[in-house]
């Protein structure tokens, strides 16, 4: 069953839930895509509204906040906007990273093999991430889990990205002979837009109308 106005297109399915789709997808496809649920209706169904498109009004936001030199609403209030989440996102992920990469060359150099480095260091950013991206990223979303059960989501998240990282530093170093350090700089810059994606669409994903 469908329906339409005003740009968006309503499904129901047999379960009675509403799906509201807005029209004219953007070319990036569903990875700009932003999903927010709007609860619960007294039959029971519920309800989720796509947006799509819309992109040009969060650069202009973050635009605006530039004009008006509004460094607390880029950098540190709460916000839903994916564009100025993704310009915090650097934030949390540096320092992350340089904690990562430390104890990869501190390990490493103690004569673990770099592999087995790569995965500790890599943990160990991932735990400091989790922190940072929920204090200074994604700190305006509604959770939707427990404190353990959003961790462990994390985590797999970022296993994910461990996989990547271990992949790509084994093809650019075991295979390629790269140093192994500049395969993590690599590894790392490719990982990193796994991690936000992946946290901002799969976890991080239910905001307040903000």
């Amino acid at each position: 069953m469908t329906a339409g106005a005003g740009g968006l297109k309503l499904f129901a399915d047999s379960r009675g839930n509403a799906l509201i789709f807005g029209t004219g997808w953007p070319a990036a496809g569903v990875a700009w895509s932003m999903f927010v649920r709007r609860g619960f209706g007294r039959s029971g169904c519920s309800i989720l509204i796509m947006r799509t498109g819309g992109m040009k009004e969060k650069f202009r936001e973050l635009r605006d906040m530039l004009a008006k030199k509004d460094w607390d609403g880029i950098f540190r209030r709460p916000t839903g906007n994916i564009v100025i989440q993704f310009v915090r996102n650097p934030l949390a992920g540096q320092a992350a990273f340089f904690l990562d990469y430390g104890m990869l060359f501190v390990r490493t150099e103690l004569g673990l093999q770099y592999l087995v480095s790569a995965g500790i260091a890599f943990i160990a950013g991932s735990t400091a991430n989790y922190f940072l991206c929920k204090k200074i990223v994604f700190n305006a979303y509604v959770p939707r889990y427990g404190n353990m059960s959003e961790y462990a989501f994390f985590v797999i998240i970022g296993v994910i990205g461990l996989g990547l990282t271990e992949l790509l530093m084994w093809l650019f170093t075991g295979i390629i002979g790269t140093h192994y350090m500049l395969s993590k700089i690599v590894s790392a810059a490719v990982v990193s837009l796994w991690n936000f994606f992946g946290r901002r669409f799969l976890l991080f994903n239910d905001y307040d109308a903000r």
